[in-house]
C-alpha cells in the first residue's frame, strides 16, 4: 500500500512538473523556432539609419538581404534584421506610453522581458521614459490581452481563477510565469481577449492615463489626465513638486504643472499614486523628458534702484508665499481672455533673456509685455479671487488673481488698481489701468500666467485674439 502511494505521488509530481515546464509564455516557442525578424522600410529610412535604429551591422544588413545598390531601397521593402537572437516577427518602433514596463510590454507583444531589454539596450528603469523610442515585434498570430484584476486584490489566485472561470495554470501562462506562487504583489494580472481594442495594460484601477504635450518644453504647461474605474484619491509629484488634481468629470482627474523658461533640460521624476475607494493602491514612478526652447535676448537700461538685490529677494519671497497657497476650487475655464482691448501690440515676448544695465543683472522675462495701442483698461482674464493688490519695487503696482488649483494671473506696472485683496472678479471685469510703475521703461501691461509655482508662456492658454 505504501509502495503504491509512493509511486502515485512520484507520477503526480512528474506530471505536474511537465505541465509547469510546458507553461511557457505566449509566443515563446514561436520565437525560438522562427528565423530572423524583419523590418519594412518607411519613408525617410536609409540602410544606415535602420542599422543604427536596430543595432545591427550595416555590412551584415546589406549582405544578408543581398542588396546590390545600398543607395536605392524602395519604401515597403521587407528587410531581414540579422543577429537579433530570441526575437521574431516584423519589428517596428513605438514611442513608449506613460507607465510602460518591460513586464507589461512583454505581455502585450509576447516577447520575454529580457529579450526586449537586450534588443533595446535597457540597463536601467530610467531609460523607459515617456515617448522614448522602443523596438517591439509584431507577430501575425499575436494574441490580445487585457487586465482583469490586480494581485493586490484580497482574493487568492485560485479564487481569482474560479471567479473568472479559468484555471490557475492558464493565468500563470498568460502572465509569463512558470508557476503559481511567484506573482508579485501589486502587479496586474492579464488574460487573453477577443476584443479588437484592448484596455491600457496598466491596472484594473486605471482606465486611462494621459500626459500632454508629449514633448515637454521650457515655458509649456503639462496636463495629467487620469480616468479611473472607480472613485479615487490621487497624489502626484513632478520633480518633487506636489501636483494638485481636480475632478473634471465622473472618475476623471486633472492636474497641471508649468515648466518655466529656465527649467532644466533632461529627465524629470514623475510619481503618481492612486487609491481607489476599495482601498487598493496603484503607483507609478517614471521619468518624463523635458526639452529646451529658443528664446530671444533683450538689453535694457532701468533705474538702478529696481535692481537692488535685497529688495528683489524680499519681493520674491512675499509673492512666493502667496502663490504657493492652493485653493481647492476651480474658478477658471479655457481659454483665458485677453487682459486688454484690441488692437493688440506686443512689446516683448515670454522667455526673453534680459540683460539689465550692461550685465548688472540677468533674468528671463516671466510674461508678455503689451504696449498701449487701444486704451489704458486692464481686464481680468478669468474668474478668480484677488490675492495681491500692492505696489512693489520691481513689479510696481501689481495684481495677482487666484484662479484655483495653483493657477494664478499676475499684472504689473499699473497706474491704478480697481480691486482689493479678497475681491472675486469675473472674466472681463475691469480691474486696473496700464502704467509704468516699478522696473519699467515706459507705459505697458506685463501679464504672466503661473501654473503650480512656475511662470509659463501665457499663450498656452490665452485666446487666439490676444497675439
Amino acid at each position: 500500500m505504501r509502495r503504491r502511494t509512493y509511486l502515485f505521488l512520484c507520477f503526480f509530481a512528474i506530471l505536474l512538473a511537465g505541465f509547469t515546464n510546458r507553461s511557457v509564455a505566449p509566443g515563446q516557442q514561436l520565437q525560438e523556432d522562427a528565423g530572423d525578424p524583419t523590418y519594412i522600410v518607411q519613408p525617410g529610412d536609409t540602410l544606415a539609419t535602420i542599422a543604427a535604429e536596430f543595432g545591427v551591422s550595416l555590412d551584415e544588413l546589406i549582405s544578408v538581404n543581398g542588396i546590390q545598390n545600398p543607395n536605392l531601397i524602395p519604401i515597403g521593402t521587407e528587410l531581414i534584421l540579422p543577429g537579433m537572437e530570441g526575437i521574431s516577427g516584423v519589428l517596428t518602433t513605438i514611442n513608449l506610453p506613460i507607465g510602460a514596463t518591460l513586464h507589461n510590454l512583454s505581455i502585450e507583444y509576447q516577447v520575454a522581458p529580457d529579450v526586449l531589454a537586450k534588443v533595446n539596450k535597457i540597463a536601467s528603469p530610467s531609460q523607459m521614459y515617456q515617448s522614448a523610442r522602443f523596438i517591439v515585434p509584431l507577430q501575425e498570430d499575436r494574441q490580445m490581452y487585457e487586465i482583469f484584476t490586480d494581485t493586490s486584490s484580497a482574493l487568492t489566485l485560485l479564487e481569482q481563477s474560479a471567479l473568472h472561470n479559468t484555471n490557475v495554470w492558464q493565468i500563470a501562462k498568460d502572465n509569463r510565469q512558470n508557476n503559481t506562487w511567484s506573482f508579485l504583489p501589486g502587479r496586474p494580472l492579464f488574460r487573453r481577449t477577443t476584443a479588437e481594442a484592448q484596455s491600457p495594460l496598466l491596472s484594473d484601477i486605471v482606465r486611462s492615463l494621459n500626459i500632454t504635450p508629449d514633448a515637454l518644453r521650457q515655458g509649456s504647461i503639462m496636463t495629467i489626465e487620469v480616468v479611473t474605474t472607480q472613485e479615487a484619491d490621487l497624489q502626484g509629484f513632478f520633480q518633487g513638486r506636489e501636483l494638485h488634481f481636480y475632478e473634471s468629470g465622473a472618475n476623471t482627474y486633472i492636474a497641471h504643472q508649468g515648466l518655466n523658461a529656465i527649467h532644466p533640460v533632461g529627465l524629470n521624476e514623475f510619481i503618481l499614486q492612486i487609491t481607489p475607494s476599495d482601498g487598493r493602491l496603484f503607483a507609478i514612478e517614471q521619468y518624463l523628458p523635458s526639452y529646451a526652447t529658443a528664446f530671444g535676448v533683450l538689453n535694457l537700461t532701468v533705474d538702478n534702484a529696481t535692481l537692488d538685490m535685497p529688495a528683489m529677494r524680499s519681493e520674491d519671497e512675499i509673492i512666493g508665499n502667496i502663490i504657493s497657497q492652493i485653493t481647492e476650487e476651480k474658478y477658471w475655464s479655457l481659454p483665458f481672455l485677453c487682459p486688454l482691448e484690441a488692437p493688440i501690440c506686443v512689446r516683448d515676448w515670454y522667455g526673453t533673456n534680459r540683460n539689465y544695465n550692461n550685465g548688472t543683472f540677468f533674468n528671463f522675462h516671466t510674461g508678455v509685455d503689451y504696449g498701449v495701442c487701444a486704451n489704458l483698461n486692464i481686464y481680468a482674464p478669468a474668474d478668480g479671487v484677488v490675492a495681491v493688490s500692492e505696489e512693489f519695487t520691481v513689479r510696481g503696482l501689481a495684481t495677482y488673481i487666484d484662479h484655483g488649483y495653483g493657477i494664478y494671473s499676475a499684472i504689473y506696472h499699473q497706474a491704478q488698481s480697481f480691486v482689493k485683496v479678497g475681491d472675486f472678479v469675473k472674466a472681463g471685469d475691469l480691474i486696473g489701468e496700464i502704467g509704468s510703475t516699478g522696473r519699467s521703461t515706459g507705459a505697458h501691461l506685463h501679464y504672466e500666467l503661473i501654473v503650480n509655482g512656475a511662470q509659463v508662456n501665457p499663450y498656452n492658454w490665452l485666446s487666439s485674439d490676444c497675439q
